[in-house]
Order: C-alpha cells, then sequence, then structure tokens
C-alpha cells in the first residue's frame, strides 16, 4: 500500500529534542502518550514552543533572555517514516537553518521548511486568494505553520476559541485540510480551477473591452473591411494609370520644335548657366576664404619670426659690451676697492684677477647666420602677405557681379517654372496626397482587421477552449470528492468524538447536543455559535474537545480518512481553572484515546507533577 492510500499517513511523530542553554536538555520521545512534567509552568511551555520553532515555527512568544541564553535546539522526528533531524539556531530566528533527511543535507528559511513538510507529509497545497489595494488578486499559501494550529494547543492563547488567532478564510482552509475535506489532488485541482476561472473571467472582460472598443470606433465586419480594401486597391489601381499618363506626357512634351523648342532651349541654357555661376561662385568664396586664413597664420608667424630675430640681434650686441659697472667694495672680501684696483678697471681689466675683460668671439658666426635666415623669412612672409591681399582684392571684384548673375539667372529660372513646369508638379503632388490618403485607410483597415480578428478568435477559440478545460476540471474535483466520500461523514465522524469528550466532562453550562456549521467550519453547541453556549473554564474544554475530535476521527470509529499529522501537543490544561475534576476527565479522554491508538497517534501533555493521574504515571517525563 503506498504512503497516499495508507490509512496511517501522514504521520508525523517525535523522537527526541535538545536544548543548548549552558546545560544540555535532552527529551526522549515516545509513541502515545507522553506527559511531561518537572520544573515550573513557564519553563515546560518554553519547551514546548522551542519544540515548534525547531520545525519552522516564530519564537515570538519565546523569551528573549531565553533565546539570547540558548545556543540552538535540535529535533529529531518521522515524517511518513522517514526521519528527519533539524538543527536551528537560537542566535539568528530569521536566518536558515539545517535539515538532514534521507537523502541531503538542506538549508532551510523558515518559509521554505513549511512547505517542505507539507511536502514530506503528503499534505494538501491550498493557495487562498488576496486582493492588492489596486484591485488585482495575488493567492497565499496556507502553511504549516497555519496547519500547527489544529494540532498544537498554546497555553497563552489557543484556549480563547478554536483556532484562536487565525484568519476567518485560513481558518475554514485548515479546518477542511485535516478534515481530509481537501485532499492533495483535490487541492491541486481546486487551483487549478480558481486560475481557470480567473482565465475565464479574464477572456470575458476582454471580449468585452474589446466589442466595446470596436463599437466606438464603428468598426466594420470582415466582409466589410475586404470590400472596403478592394475598392481602395482599385483606387490605387486607377491613380497608377493616371500618374502613367501624366509621365508619358512629359515624356511626349521634351520632344517639341519651333517657338515651343526654342523656350525649352532657353530654359536649359539658362539653367546650366545657373549652375556653372553657382559653382565659380562658391570656388571664389572658398578661396577669399582660405586666403583670409592664409593671411592670420602667416601675420602670426610674421610676429613669432620679429620676435626671434629681435632675441639674436640682442645676444651679438651683447658679445661687444664691456662691463663699465664699479664696486665700492670688493664683492669677495667686502673691503674698500684701493686704487690699483680701479687702474686695473681703467685700463679694461678685471678688478680683481687683473684679466682682460674683452668678448670672446668664437660663437658669432653661427649667430649671424642664424640672424640673416630670420631676417629673409620675414622678407619672404611678407611677400606672401602682399600676394594674398592682392588676390583678396581681386576677387572681393569680381563676386558682387557674379553674385548679381546668379540672382537673375534664379529669377528667370523661377519664372520659367512656374510658367511651364509647375502645374505638373501641382498634379503629381495633389496624386501623391491621394496616394497617401488612401495607403493610410489601407492601414487603418489592416488594423481593424486584427482587432476583429483578435474578437472573434478570443470568442470563438480560446474562451471555449478555457469552458472546456473548466468543465474538465470541475469534472475531475467532482470525481474526486466522490472518492473522498461525503462531506457530511467527515461532519458526523468528528461530531461523534466531539459529543463524546463534552459528555464525559462534568460542564458548567448545559451541554444538549452538537451540530456543524459548514459555513463557518466551526462546531455548534445547542444550535448556536460555540463561544455564545459555553464561557469560561467550558470554553477551554470546547477548544479541547475540537482538538481531540480532529484527531481522534482519523484513528477511532466511525473512522475516516483525514490529513491529520496524529500529533497533538496540549500546553498546561490545568491553567485554565477547569477544577482538579474536570481536569482529571479531560486527561483520561486524551490519555486512553492514546493509549489505546498508540502505534499510529501521539499525544504530548504539559502539567504540573501533582496533576499527573496514577494511571499514566509510567508516561511521565520529568525535565
Amino acid at each position: 500500500m503506498s504512503k497516499a492510500t495508507n490509512g496511517r499517513y501522514p504521520q508525523l511523530r517525535l523522537l527526541e529534542f535538545r536544548w543548548d542553554h549552558g546545560q544540555q536538555l535532552v527529551i526522549p520521545f515516545s509513541p502515545g502518550l507522553m506527559i511531561l512534567h518537572g520544573t515550573t509552568q513557564t519553563e515546560r511551555t518554553i519547551v514546548l514552543r522551542l519544540i515548534r520553532y525547531a520545525m519552522g515555527g516564530s519564537a515570538g512568544r519565546i523569551d528573549e533572555k531565553v533565546m539570547r541564553a540558548s545556543e540552538e535546539v535540535q529535533l529529531r522526528f518521522m515524517a511518513n517514516d522517514e526521519l528527519i533531524r533539524v538543527v536551528r539556531s537560537c542566535q539568528r530566528p530569521t536566518g536558515k537553518f539545517e535539515v538532514f533527511d534521507s537523502q541531503q543535507r538542506h538549508e532551510f528559511t523558515p518559509t521554505e521548511m513549511s512547505a517542505y513538510l507539507i511536502d514530506k507529509l503528503g499534505l494538501p497545497k491550498v493557495y487562498m486568494p488576496r486582493s492588492k489595494r489596486d484591485g488585482t488578486t495575488y493567492e497565499v499559501p496556507l502553511s504549516f505553520n497555519d496547519l500547527a494550529r489544529a494540532m498544537v494547543v498554546d497555553r497563552d492563547i489557543s484556549y480563547a476559541s478554536i483556532l484562536s488567532e487565525v484568519m476567518p478564510q485560513p481558518c475554514k482552509e485548515v479546518v477542511k485540510v485535516i478534515m481530509g475535506l481537501t485532499t492533495r489532488e483535490i487541492a491541486e485541482t481546486e487551483n487549478r480551477l480558481r486560475v481557470l476561472e480567473t482565465k475565464r473571467s479574464q477572456l470575458k472582460q476582454e471580449i468585452v473591452a474589446i466589442r466595446s472598443f470596436l463599437g466606438s470606433l464603428d468598426v466594420p465586419t470582415l466582409l466589410e473591411i475586404e470590400e472596403r480594401r478592394q475598392n481602395l486597391l482599385s483606387l490605387l489601381a486607377k491613380m497608377d494609370a493616371q500618374e502613367d499618363v501624366i509621365r508619358e506626357q512629359v515624356r511626349t512634351h521634351m520632344v517639341v520644335s519651333g517657338p515651343e523648342a526654342e523656350r525649352r532651349n532657353m530654359y536649359e541654357t539658362l539653367r546650366n548657366e545657373l549652375i556653372s555661376k553657382r559653382r565659380e561662385l562658391e570656388a571664389y568664396r572658398r578661396e577669399i576664404l582660405n586666403l583670409t586664413h592664409q593671411q592670420q597664420e602667416k601675420t602670426d608667424l610674421r610676429s613669432v619670426l620679429e620676435a626671434e630675430a629681435l632675441r639674436v640681434s640682442r645676444h651679438l650686441s651683447s658679445q661687444h659690451i664691456v662691463s663699465t659697472y664699479t664696486f665700492s667694495q670688493c664683492p669677495r672680501c667686502l673691503q674698500l676697492i684701493d686704487q690699483k684696483m680701479y687702474d686695473r678697471e681703467v685700463e679694461g681689466l678685471c678688478m680683481l684677477c687683473g684679466r682682460s675683460l674683452d668678448t670672446h668671439r668664437q660663437d658669432i658666426k653661427p649667430w649671424e647666420k642664424a640672424l640673416r635666415e630670420v631676417t629673409q623669412t620675414i622678407n619672404e612672409v611678407n611677400q606672401l602677405l602682399d600676394y594674398y591681399q592682392q588676390r583678396k582684392g581681386e576677387l572681393q571684384k569680381i563676386t558682387p557681379d557674379l553674385e548679381d548673375r546668379v540672382q537673375w539667372l534664379e529669377q528667370e529660372l523661377s519664372r520659367e517654372t512656374d510658367r511651364y513646369v509647375a502645374p505638373i508638379i501641382e498634379e503629381m503632388r495633389l496624386k501623391t496626397a491621394e496616394r497617401t490618403a488612401i495607403e493610410r485607410a489601407l492601414s487603418q483597415l489592416e488594423y481593424q482587421e486584427r482587432q476583429r480578428r483578435y474578437a472573434i478568435r478570443l470568442e470563438d477559440e480560446v474562451l471555449p477552449q478555457a469552458e472546456r478545460e473548466l468543465e474538465e476540471i470541475s469534472a475531475r474535483l467532482e470525481r474526486l470528492q466522490q472518492e473522498r466520500g461525503s462531506a457530511s461523514d467527515r461532519y458526523n465522524a468528528f461530531l461523534v468524538h466531539f459529543r463524546h469528550f463534552m459528555r464525559n466532562v462534568d460542564l458548567v453550562h448545559r451541554f444538549e447536543n452538537a451540530s456543524w456549521n459548514e459555513k463557518e467550519q466551526l462546531p455548534l453547541i445547542n444550535d448556536q455559535p460555540y463561544k455564545k453556549a459555553v464561557t469560561g473554564p467550558d470554553l477551554a474544554i470546547t477548544v479541547l474537545a475540537f482538538h481531540y475530535a480532529l484527531l481522534a476521527m482519523s484513528v477511532a470509529e466511525p473512522e475516516v480518512r483525514t490529513n491529520h499529522p496524529k500529533l497533538l501537543i496540549v500546553d498546561e490544561p490545568e491553567q485554565q481553572k477547569m477544577g482538579k475534576e474536570r481536569y482529571q476527565q479531560v486527561m483520561k479522554l486524551f490519555g486512553e484515546l492514546a493509549l489505546k491508538y498508540e502505534e499510529q497517534i501521539q499525544v504530548v501533555i504539559a502539567t504540573a507533577t501533582r496533576d499527573i493521574l496514577p494511571e499514566f504515571a509510567s508516561f511521565a517525563y520529568e525535565v
């Protein structure tokens, strides 16, 4: 028997929990009933919450001091007979953590862990539609943390109401999944059905929008579009024939004689002369511009050469300068100049060393040659500048007459063009405009045809295909629901166990009967909502009865096939002040169920040592 059809599955069974918080806490779990006791109520609650934390739950309800003082938690458990080990750090609650299974090592975020457990347990993947502010919708998956609310009764939040703090829509989906009303196959089919219904709705809206668009633009039918296209193509063919006639007339008029020929020859002469004069005028203008550039360059060059000539001349002159500078003190020892030193200077000697002050002339010739070359270059530049100025003057005298001639030729040609060429051009322009209008109308017809064909395709092909798929999926969903069995069978099975629990506890309020509210997916007590029928400790007992019934209906008669993982964790039921006698009755119900079906289910209860029933003492583990 496969896991998919085996009544034991899904099954989640805890094996061992380890908590490293300065000291090592190890809890080995056994099948059937397991009672955790010892230490304080708070510490027992922390242990249960850390177990949920190890399975990917939030650390929000665990004291921050406890998390900071803890290193990590480890949990070994079986998911449909596959051994899984989780190692999760307490220092990084939102980070990834290690998961080891029979195949490999994984690193998961809490969200990824949720999808992993749903897959390992073979639970349905249910998606719930959500709406954004802009009106668009998106889908949110039902998480393992949502489903875990049916398996874990937390002392602080769970006793206030059934599946407390779970939103209405997820609450309904959780009950349907756990009861087996939603199987994996049904969930996949419903998801596909929802996608197709959305697609069909969108297609219908699109068809309506396209029809409205086509109507607002007065778009014709396909037959009308084809008729209009043929008319426009016929007009284009006529226009081609008319243009051919005009071209033939032009060619015919080119071969003429007599006065008409003289006028045509005059037009050609004027046109050719205008082209020639324009080219000549453009050449003169370019030459004037080039001469202006050359003048500027040569003027700049002359300035540089004149500066160089001045520098060379100064160097040559400095060769003949004899220093006449006199000192009142010796520049060497700073003593007064004596008469002998003055005499040396008068004789053209150095007053200090007595050597001649005559200039050495070994480098005069190269400098004189350089001066001659610079001077010659300056003269050549001056000659070029004179030529440039002369040529510019000549061109500037020629160009005004040439410009006047070009202007006259242009005016003559314009008159000739208006007289002979303009009518033909105007006729061709009108034909071109008419052709453009026809081509634009053809393009618009093509666009209208695409829109019309798209609307027809949506209506005749795409929408029927979507509706056929929708019918097939709906039929498949109906078959699966029939194979699953009647929903009333599951409601009745739940109510049998729910009534059994409620009638075996001495309630404060009167309990007559229980029924099922299919709309809310919650039990009714005495034909009214349970929160109106019971309060105080009876409300806590009702919550426990709900969880008991969900678990019992998967293993006890009347037994039905459900998706309950067959694990139930109950945290501190005595804290709800239900009284010792009622508490013992509750414990007895859970204990008897767990022991009778210990091979299939696991019930973990945290309570004080003094509240353990004697018959269950052997199933207690002190933490």
